[in-house]
């Protein structure tokens, strides 16, 4: 995919919760360039504007499926936070750490 269609695709993915600024893509992308997790698939000019399409390298693919189970607890741990009178529960415990 291409910077562009990543955050829009993150936008549409999150109901339009996560706004990726440009910067942070460009700089999170060159990162996992330099981890081995993503790879330039092409690069491309267009209108004089140079393209780049980027993909996910076998490292990434295995990194994301190993970590998609704690993505999974942490999103299911996030669910449970309820605002009760002011205060943060976790899961129905004293909130983060502190008295109830």
């Amino acid at each position: 995919m291409q910077g562009s269609a990543i955050i829009e695709r993150a936008a549409a993915m999150s109901d339009g919760r996560l706004r990726l600024p440009t910067g942070a893509l460009y700089t999170a992308l060159d990162r996992l360039i330099a981890d081995g997790f993503v790879r330039r698939a092409c690069e491309e000019t267009s209108g004089g504007r140079i393209r780049r399409s980027y993909a996910l390298t076998p490292s990434g693919i295995g990194a994301l499926r190993g970590d998609t189970p704690r993505m999974t607890s942490s999103a299911g741990r996030a669910s449970r936070v309820v605002s009760i009178g002011g205060r943060v529960r976790l899961g129905g415990h004293g909130g983060m750490g502190g008295p109830e």
